[in-house]
């Protein structure tokens, strides 16, 4: 791997640690009445910003049942279950592309190594 393709996906680990460090530093701060004053200052681009938190604090590694609990009683159970499953699903998306440009060339030079000939009936 060249050094052009090393360093940004070196950057990006790095910055991924640092989120799940200040999180777990942080835990504290992370609380209904934090989320509901900083989405009140939103307006209406509160359900917005509450799917890009959500999804952001997926990929940095924060518990879900926070978010969860929170867009049922920030939101209604309603829309707090539609923002929950679109924030959760927008994270799980950017965390496995971002995994997977972290460790795509990886895992591709691994599966490599390894004789899959005997699978072949079952995949084709």
């Amino acid at each position: 791997m060249t050094l052009a393709r090393f360093l940004p996906r070196l950057a990006l680990a790095l910055l991924l640690v640092a989120a799940a460090a200040w999180v777990a530093v942080h835990r504290d701060r992370i609380d209904l009445a934090t989320l509901d004053g900083w989405l009140g200052s939103l307006g209406l681009w509160a359900p917005v910003g509450y799917i890009a938190l959500y999804a952001l604090a997926t990929v940095a590694l924060v518990p879900g049942v926070v978010f969860s609990l929170a867009g049922g009683a920030l939101f209604g159970p309603f829309w707090g279950s539609i923002l929950n499953l679109m924030g959760g699903t927008l994270g799980a998306t950017l965390a496995f592309l971002a995994a997977r440009y972290i460790g795509g060339d990886w895992a591709g030079a691994s599966s490599r190594l390894y004789d899959w000939s005997r699978f072949s009936p079952i995949f084709c």
